[in-house]
């Protein structure tokens, strides 16, 4: 019996004890359910998404027992209690994510604002593993997976390090695998190690707080870009009620940096004027200086912020190649900060990076051969229709017969004098003999009224063509493009693009195709030969004709009248970053300022200034003095004016001739 009672006391004892140690952590839990409960009425305005991240592990008993609950039981039936409350307010929707569970298919359309990402110790995993799979598995929430929402990390039950080592780890796993930086880490104050609070004011008393709060900034006190050191931002002090923070302040500062204080931000470049522009220069690093007019903007941009630029060694190969490497070593890689380079805004592209705003516009069109001067005897030729020389012979001819029908009763004037006279008119010629009666000269003033009047047109064309006779037709649409003889010569860049955007119109031309490798390759041979039709980008036609020195009345390639697309040049990040924000702000000054219009005006101007050196070098002046305004009328521009004489005599012999060979057959049959 005494053995017996001994046995019952001892375990009364031992209930007791574990009954007093379940209070504790009771306690705590409902000191760590208050500090986030406040914390998400502070920082979640009503309507906005909260998602919830549940531990993987969950030993719950929902059975009566006498053994004490271990740490995992109280921590779910905290996040319980929480969902409980939460929902009872209604004022949140609210998504639950757990590691194990996959993400819905279904795509939620709006982005997240706020999550709260529960941590418990694992034997399996440490601290790094379990929070990755949570944020690996917010991230397979796609479109609604929000980089720059409030995340809350609450990482209970780790005590085997001091908790600044903890927060250290989690925001730098945080930060280096999506660029998550407005970060809060709430961890309770279990370790012996734990800091000193320097968060007391003059009013406040000194508590023991239960939980401290940290964050951390990437671009302030030195840490550019990495984690090396964590801010106690707050506390959670115990109180005899629920607790409360010891700062009453906003716990979710502002993490876009107006000033980077100096930090190196690296680029990723690719050569593609005139936005980069890259020449050797043994005075820059790897040999290489920067300059166009996206450069203008990130030297803008870098000033504004204070940053150090470092550019990366260019990416070498193909075109396409070069522009994947770049926008993958910013993005995907993450060894550079910013990709540059005549970058378009591209549903592909923003799916794995952040795009600025765009800053720089251009049509993508087709350029087709300029036209080239008419010739001026075929312009001559033209200068009337065939109709217009009937009508003029047929006014001769009626005019003739008018002046022989109306004199030749009275003065017995002959047909061939009337059409001589008629002639001579027209040809601003004096006639033999005045007109006698009032009739005669009233058909005689109206002729002449008319002769003056085509004689004034006619030299007025006919100067007008021998100084300039014009340009042939050029191609302006799609169907005279494919109507015509050309041969079809596109950047093999510009080729793979219309067949991933399906351009039906490239695909209908019943023309030659060749390919080219670059954009410089088929714009010189659209220059040099003049016989294809090519495809690019409007801002680059009009760099390459002016590097190239093409001047004259078609100083810029031609092009036709259809634009293909819009080229919409921006610069990347990876998804996240914090300098996006203040770079749109920067960015849309500069662009609305008119800054960069200047220095692109200029940039144009000192490279036509540049090539202009190239006017000595041509060998027929005909082309080099083409832009000019003027004209200088010389002997040549005369031969045919002096051919048409030549013909006009010739004739005249021929029929003086004529003449003298009839009179003598005349006087020979009259003197038979």
């Amino acid at each position: 019996m005494r053995n017996a009672l001994k046995l019952l006391l001892s375990y009364w004892a031992l209930l007791g004890t574990v009954t007093a140690l379940e209070e504790f952590l009771t306690s705590e839990s409902q000191q760590l359910l208050s500090c986030v409960e406040t914390l998400l009425n502070r920082q979640l305005p009503p309507g906005h998404s909260l998602v919830v991240s549940l531990p993987t592990d969950e030993r719950i008993s929902n059975h009566r027992t006498l053994a004490p609950r271990d740490h995992h039981a109280i921590y779910f039936e905290l996040i319980e209690t929480m969902l409980k409350n939460v929902n009872t307010k209604t004022i949140w929707p609210v998504f639950i994510s757990r590691p194990t569970t996959p993400v819905s298919e279904n795509l939620i359309p709006h982005k997240h604002h706020m999550y709260i990402i529960f941590l418990c110790p694992n034997a399996d995993e440490n601290i790094g593993v379990t929070l990755e799979s949570h944020v690996r598995n917010l991230t397979e929430f796609l479109e609604s997976f929000n980089r720059r929402g409030k995340f809350v990390v609450v990482a209970s039950g780790y005590e085997e390090f001091s908790p600044t080592y903890y927060a250290k780890e989690i925001i730098d796993i945080m930060w280096k695998g999506n660029k998550l930086t407005n970060v809060l880490v709430i961890i309770p104050n279990k370790h012996t190690s734990a800091p000193k609070s320097n968060l007391l004011s003059g009013n406040d008393t000194e508590q023991s707080p239960g939980f401290y709060v940290y964050t951390w900034s990437a671009y302030e006190s030195g840490q550019c870009g990495e984690v090396e050191e964590v801010f106690l931002i707050d506390e959670w002090v115990v109180n005899e009620t629920k607790g409360r923070f010891r700062k009453n302040m906003t716990h979710f500062p502002s993490k876009f940096p107006q000033n980077v204080h100096g930090c190196p931000i690296t680029v990723s470049t690719v050569h593609f004027p005139p936005s980069v522009i890259m020449t050797e220069n043994n005075t820059d690093v790897n040999n290489i200086k920067y300059r166009g007019i996206e450069i203008e903007y990130l030297h803008l941009l870098s000033k504004d912020m204070n940053m150090t630029l470092e550019f990366r060694t260019p990416p070498e190969g193909k075109l396409e190649d070069r522009f994947y490497k770049a926008f993958s070593e910013a993005v995907l890689e993450g060894v550079s900060d910013i990709a540059i380079g005549c970058l378009w805004i591209h549903p592909v592209m923003i799916y794995y990076g952040e795009p600025t705003i765009p800053y720089m516009f251009s049509r993508i069109k087709w350029f087709v051969p300029c036209p080239q001067p008419t010739p001026r005897v075929q312009k001559i030729k033209e200068m009337f229709a065939p109709s217009v020389f009937i009508l003029m012979a047929l006014v001769l001819i009626l005019t003739s017969v008018l002046f022989w029908s109306t004199a030749r009763v009275p003065n017995c004037v002959s047909w061939c004098d009337c059409l001589q006279s008629a002639w001579a008119i027209f040809l601003s010629m004096s006639v033999p003999k005045l007109p006698g009666s009032s009739l005669i000269r009233a058909v005689f003033l109206i002729y002449v009224w008319y002769s003056f009047l085509i004689n004034s047109v006619f030299i007025s064309f006919f100067i007008s063509f021998l100084a300039n006779p014009g340009h042939e037709a050029q191609i302006k649409t799609m169907k005279e493009l494919a109507e015509s003889r050309l041969t079809v010569y596109i950047p093999d860049l510009m080729n793979k693009i219309f067949v991933f955007t399906s351009y039906e119109t490239y695909f209908k031309l019943k023309l030659p195709i060749k390919t080219a490798e670059t954009f410089h390759e088929s714009f010189r041979r659209l220059i040099d030969e003049n016989d294809v039709a090519t495809a690019g980008l409007q801002m680059l036609a009009e760099y390459f004709a002016a590097s190239e020195g093409k001047f004259g009345k078609y100083g810029h390639l031609c092009s036709i009248d259809e634009t293909i697309s819009f080229a919409r040049v921006t610069m990347y990040f990876a998804k996240g970053n914090p300098l996006l924000n203040r770079a749109n702000v920067v960015l849309r000054r500069c662009f609305e300022s008119g800054l960069v219009k200047k220095y692109s005006s200029e940039l144009m101007l000192n490279t036509r200034l540049k090539s202009s050196a190239k006017l000595l070098e041509c060998e027929n002046m005909e082309i080099c003095k083409g832009g000019h305004t003027y004209f200088v009328f010389t002997l040549d521009h005369m031969k045919y004016s002096f051919i048409i004489l030549l013909v006009g005599y010739s004739l005249s012999f021929v029929v003086f001739f004529a003449e003298l060979i009839c009179k003598y057959y005349s006087k020979s049959v009259v003197n038979t």
